[in-house]
């Protein structure tokens, strides 16, 4: 027997050399039985286990996500409504909202053509007015009106309309731009018309029916949809009034 560099190899080293190799044969598949027991006691706890350490992290999750929406709808608090603005009151008078600090605003926002809603959200701001003042005399509510139509109101028509319904009525228009920040910062969706409608001058505008109601700083208290009758806003804002919130 030889070995590759031609060295001669006796019996003796021989079997030593053939026993070393059958050792490292057997350690090295007692190494990989080992690895594949290990793997499927693994898979086995897996099976055993896994859907209920899924589903533990699944509550985990699920607790964290509902503690965080539960934070987060306690820190937001009222919604986002109000902001700076700028428009003509029907008196000609550039306004802010600044102007009316110190009093509670009740803001309507509709057109002049309107043919039937505007009328009755109007008449029943009216008369919310009015039974406010009757039960609050020391507080001086201000009903106002903002026209969502810019192109056809001008203050004259706004003043003669508004003359139907409250003599106290403030009427407020400005520019579209003007106009389109109010009314975003309101939250009031209302549509413009087409340039043929705008040169006819004969359409109607889709707009958000809402009854606003601000504090003496202008801060939104409330808002009263359609929904609501005359009772039932007077009865929320008299609340709004004796708990100050």
């Amino acid at each position: 027997l030889r070995w590759k560099g031609g060295t001669s190899w006796d019996k003796e080293e021989m079997a030593k050399y053939e026993e070393k190799k059958k050792d490292e044969k057997e350690k090295k598949e007692e190494a990989e039985d080992r690895e594949t027991v290990l793997r499927w006691i693994q898979l086995g706890l897996m099976g055993i286990f896994g859907p209920a350490a899924g589903y533990y992290f699944y509550q985990q999750v699920q607790k964290e996500r509902s503690g965080y929406r539960v934070s987060e709808m306690r820190t937001v608090g009222k919604a986002a409504v109000g902001g700076n603005w700028t428009m003509v009151g029907t008196d000609g008078i550039p306004r802010t909202r600044a102007d009316f600090y110190g009093s509670f605003p009740i803001m309507y926002f509709g057109f002049t053509h309107c043919p039937e809603i505007c009328p009755v959200e109007l008449n029943r701001m009216s008369k919310v007015t009015d039974r406010l003042r009757a039960a609050f005399p020391s507080i001086n509510f201000v009903p106002l009106f903002v026209s969502c139509d810019p192109g056809r109101d001008s203050l004259k028509e706004i003043t003669s309309y508004l003359s139907e319904f409250h003599p106290d009525f403030l009427g407020m228009v400005g520019t579209p731009s003007q106009v389109e920040q109010m009314c975003k910062a309101h939250r009031i969706y209302y549509s413009s018309p087409s340039p043929l409608e705008e040169v006819e001058g004969d359409y109607l505008i889709d707009h958000s029916i809402a009854i606003y109601f601000f504090n003496h700083e202008f801060d939104f208290i409330e808002v009263y949809g359609s929904r609501f009758n005359e009772d039932e806003i007077v009865e929320g804002m008299t609340k709004h009034l004796l708990t100050g919130h």
